[in-house]
This record gives structure tokens, sequence and C-alpha cells, in this order.
């Protein structure tokens, strides 16, 4: 009893050994290494995050320093500005050269009532009394008598389009020539007066062989609205004056807004948008419209270029968008926040998420990895079925040509010649075609095979397939049952002929091997194309594999097996001919629910 006891307890102990295997072992000290990692990279993370929380602190009282010394910034105040400054004296703008004026400011000079009423009274002669004759004298009346010369000029640039329009160029070019002479001793600031203004731009729109001389030197300082619609080499420094003279308009109506004058660097919020003044060294001021995005951006890049401390990248300025109080007097920014180039701010929360998204791909990489060797292993064994069924194929028909030849050589069919003779031709064929499968096998997956397409009679050619496979199916007591409209014209399909053809004894070898009985062979037309079914009356094909079978190296299920000899490339070819002649080939249910039926189709001729 003791000894059983004995041999139960070192049987016990052994089973408990022999559990704990050196894998187990190995699985659980990776699970625990893997555990201690992923710990001691979530306490890293931890401190890392501790330590850049307080460089976020510290990068934000050195942005707070730059922000406040920004506004006092030459380099920085010109970069947002953007060249588009003003100057200030005593609180108003310096007009300057490339600009000269800002407002209209008309002239008692331009108010001459007598002036007046002679202009009033030629245009109310040409366009209401349309008395053109009465028009003329009435500026030559005016221009016959003292006037000054700006008012000439008006006078004159009024008559040069009344002969513009009566179709006096004789008149229009002496009017011209006058106001040429008269224009170049006007100055800059003469432009603002209205009436000046459109007159020089009256005479600008004359026609004429060339511009004028004093364009160059006039033209740019057009009132926008005078200057609409003129062209030439001056109309480039006209856009820029105009540009400038609406900056400088945005910044007088932010002065005003402002109602002071800045003495110390400073950036006030308007209507018009941010004021940013800069007091000179000189007595005088800059002022200009800054954007809040320029604003930032100018004070990070005068870091680069050193007039600032550089931008600490940890943090950003976050800028202005409502009546919130201002940050650091600084309407344009609201406050700074830690940037979001941050790369440590969510590094705990995002360690489990890293380990499981790791551990995911590695399950997708081992399940990629196991298709792959499914898919090497499927072509694999595809690749030796077929070479064992093309084998089998080839020695088939050369052992029946072999065995025919002999017994013809011997004499041993002597009165059956003619038979042996049609099968011998048969054999042959079918021999021929295998070969010819498998050479366009490859030159139909290469993109090699070259079609020639054109019209011809696919019920002659049904005919002539149907034929080709009657003496096999007659040594097996078989026939083929033909059949094709009764009409006088040819049914003319559009294709290859030959590639139709070798489809179609495809189709009818594979209803030859798989069938019984009779197969019918039906050629039939409808509005845009040409048909052929075959039919036969065997085991037929399974719904579920009515599109499987035309798969290279795939046979039915019921012949998988090699029950019935075959390479599964028949049908695989045969309807990769016809779908690259536009056509198509499908397996379909016959009517009676007997047999296989396919349904052959091709493009009808143009000309049929």
């Amino acid at each position: 009893m003791r000894l059983e006891r004995r041999l139960l307890r070192t049987v016990s102990r052994n089973d408990t050994r022999k559990s704990n295997t050196p894998q187990t072992w190995l699985a659980w000290l990776g699970g625990a290494a893997l555990l201690a990692v992923v710990a001691q990279s979530w306490r890293a993370a931890t401190l890392e995050q501790t330590a850049m929380q307080t460089e976020v602190a510290r990068s934000m009282a050195i942005a707070e320093d730059i922000l406040l010394a920004a506004p006092a910034c030459r380099a920085a105040f010109d970069l947002a500005s953007k060249g588009h400054s003003a100057q200030l004296r005593d609180g108003a703008i310096a007009i300057p050269d490339d600009v000269h004026w800002l407002h209209a400011a008309p002239s008692p000079l331009d108010e001459d009532a007598v002036v007046a009423d002679r202009l009033a009274r030629a245009a109310k002669a040409e366009f209401a009394d349309h008395a053109p004759t009465a028009a003329r004298g009435e500026y030559d009346a005016l221009l016959a008598g003292p006037l000054l010369p700006c008012q000439r000029i008006v006078a004159l640039a009024a008559a040069a389009w009344q002969s513009e329009r009566e179709g006096d160029a004789e008149r229009l070019a002496s009017l011209a020539a006058q106001l040429d002479a008269l224009i170049p001793e006007l100055q800059r600031a003469d432009l603002a007066r209205p009436a000046l203004s459109r007159s020089v731009a009256a005479a600008l729109r004359l026609p004429r062989d060339r511009e004028p001389e004093w364009a160059q030197r006039l033209a740019p300082f057009l009132p926008e609205a005078d200057a609409a619609g003129l062209t030439g080499s001056f109309v480039a420094a006209h856009e820029a004056t105009i540009a400038r003279r609406r900056a400088l308009l945005r910044i007088e109506a932010a002065l005003n807004d402002a109602r002071k004058t800045a003495n110390a660097p400073s950036i006030a919020r308007t209507k018009e948008g941010a004021l940013w003044t800069l007091p000179l060294t000189t007595g005088t001021s800059l002022a200009a419209i800054v954007e809040p995005a320029a604003f930032v951006d100018a004070v990070a890049r005068a870091g680069e270029a050193g007039a600032l401390p550089r931008w600490p990248w940890l943090v950003q300025a976050e800028l202005h968008d409502g009546d919130s109080p201002p940050f650091a007097g600084i309407p344009v920014v609201r406050g700074l926040a830690p940037t979001a180039r941050d790369p440590f701010s969510e590094s705990a929360q995002l360690w489990p998420f890293a380990t499981a998204a790791l551990a995911l791909l590695f399950a997708a990489a081992w399940r990629a990895q196991r298709r792959a060797a499914m898919r090497e292993r499927d072509a694999m064994t595809a690749q030796a079925e077929f070479l064992t069924n093309v084998t089998h194929e080839l020695k088939t028909p050369l052992a029946s040509i072999r065995l025919l030849g002999e017994m013809l050589a011997e004499g041993r069919a002597k009165g059956r010649e003619s038979e042996y003779h049609a099968m011998l031709k048969a054999e042959s064929a079918r021999l021929s075609t295998l070969v010819e499968s498998v050479l366009d096998l490859g030159r139909t997956e290469r993109g090699e095979r070259a079609l020639s397409v054109r019209d011809f009679d696919l019920a002659e050619a049904a005919r002539e397939s149907a034929a080709l496979l009657d003496p096999l199916l007659a040594s097996e007591g078989r026939t083929i049952a033909f059949s094709a409209p009764q009409t006088t014209s040819a049914m003319m399909a559009r294709g290859d002929r030959d590639a139709a053809t070798q489809a179609l004894v495809a189709v009818l070898d594979n209803a030859r091997k798989y069938g019984r009985g009779q197969v019918d062979v039906a050629v039939t037309a409808d509005a845009e194309s040409m048909r052929v079914e075959v039919r036969d009356r065997g085991d037929g094909v399974d719904a579920s594999e009515r599109e499987r079978i035309f798969e290279r190296f795939v046979r039915g299920a019921r012949h998988r097996h090699g029950s019935t000899p075959g390479a599964g490339i028949g049908l695989y070819l045969a309807r990769a001919v016809l779908r690259q002649l536009g056509g198509d080939l499908a397996a379909v249910s016959p009517d009676d629910g007997i047999g296989a039926r396919f349904v052959l189709t091709l493009p009808k001729s143009p000309h049929a």
C-alpha cells in the first residue's frame, strides 16, 4: 500500500513538472518583461511631461517679455507693415512724394460762372438741340476770350471731344496740340482739383498716335475714379499710387478713431484695425495698420534676425478674436498657450494606445504573411496539377495518333481507311488545339496576342468548329445538331475569326468531355450582337460554380479529382479572347434544367 502511494505521488510530481514546460516559463517571462517595459516607459513619459510643463511656464514668461518689447522694435514694425506705413508730424500724416495729396481740394478758380454758363450752353446745343455747329460756336467764343490756364484746359478738353464726336479731325488735332502745350505746366497738386483732374483724364482718352510726354509725370496722380479704364505705360505706377493712397487713408481714419497721438510705442484697436504707432528720435512718428497674424509673424521673424529675443517654440500667441481684455497692452493678442508642436504633452496617454497598435500591426502582418503563404501554396498546387493534366492530355492524343498510324501502316484498317483518317485528323486537331491553348495562355497573360478584327460569317465558323469535333463525338456514339436562321444573308459578326473559332472549339470540347448525348449548336442574332449557344445533356454546372469555372486552372467540383481529363484553361482562354473582341462567354441554366448551356456573344457587323 505504501509503495502504491509513493508511485502515485511520483507520477503526480512528474505530471506537474511536465506541465511547467520551458515554453510556458518563457511566455510568462516575456509577458512580465513587456509589462515592465510599458511601466518604465509610462513613468519616463510622465517625468518628461512634468519637465515639459515647467519649460512651457518658463517659455510663457519669456514670450510675454518679448511681446511687451515688440511695439518699440523698428524691425518688427517694418515687417508687419510691409511698407504700407505713414510718417506723422504733430499727429498728422506727412504726405509723401509718391502720393502728393490725399483729398480732393476744389479751387475758387474752378467756379467761374461765365465759363460754366458757356460750357452748359455748348452741351445743350450738342445734346439737346442736336446742333453741332452751334455747339462749336459756343466753344470758339469761350476760347476766344481771356481765360485762366486751368479754365482754358477745361474748355479745350470739352471742345476736343465735341470735335471727336463731330468727326472734325483737323480741329481735333489743333485742340489736342493746345492741350499738350498747357497740361505740362500743371503741378501734381493741381490734380486734387476735380475739374482739372477730369479734364486731364479726358485729354488722355483722346485718340492719339502715341502717349503724350506729360502722361508719365501726371497720370499716376489722377484720382482713382477719373483714371478708371485708362491704358498706357503709366498704369502700373498709377495702381501703386492708389494702393499707397488707400493705405494712408486707412491710417488717417484710424488716427481719427484713436483721437490721440501716442508719445510712446503702442498698438491701439480701431475700426480700421490695429493702429501701431512708433515714435522716432527725429520728433516724428511712424504709423501703420497691422493684422494680428502679421504682428505675431513679424515678432518671430524679428527674433530670427536678432532684433528681438528669439521666440520660444514651446508656446504660441493666441490672436484676439473679440472684445476680451487685451494681453500685455496689445489688443491683437489675447494670451499665450502651449504650442501644438509639443511632442510630449499627451505621451502618457498615448503609450497604451501605441502598445495596442503595435500588437494589432503584428497580428495584421502575421495574417498577411499567412495568407501570402497560402496563396503561394495554392499557386504551386495549381501549377503542379496543371502540368500533370497537360502531360496527360498530350499523351492521350499522341497515343491515339500513334496507334492509328501503326494500324494504317500495317494494313489492319482495310476497308475503313477513311474512318481512320478522319479519326487521325480529329486527334491531330485535338493535339494542335491543346498545344495552341497552352501557348495562347502565356501570350494572353503577357498581352502579346495580336488579333485581326474584321467581318466574318459566324454561322460558317460555328459549322466548321462543329465539324472538327464531330468525328470524336461519333466515336463515342454521339452527334452534333447544328441550327442557324434560314436567311439568304450571312450571319456576319465583327471580330477575329481564328480566335472566335478557337473559343468555339474549346466550348464544344468542354461539352464533349463533360456532357452526354446530343450536343446542340444554335446560331442566333439580335439587333446588336451575334450569339452561339452550345447545349449538352450531362450533369450540368452548379449555380455556385458558373463563374468560377472560367478562372484559370479551375475545374468543376465533380471533375476536380481527375475523373475526366482536362487542364482547366479552355474556358478561361475562350472567355478572355471573346472579351478582347467585345463579346462574352457565360454559363446559363437550360430552360428544362438538364445539362449545361454556354452562350457566346460577339458584336454584330455594322454592315450586316
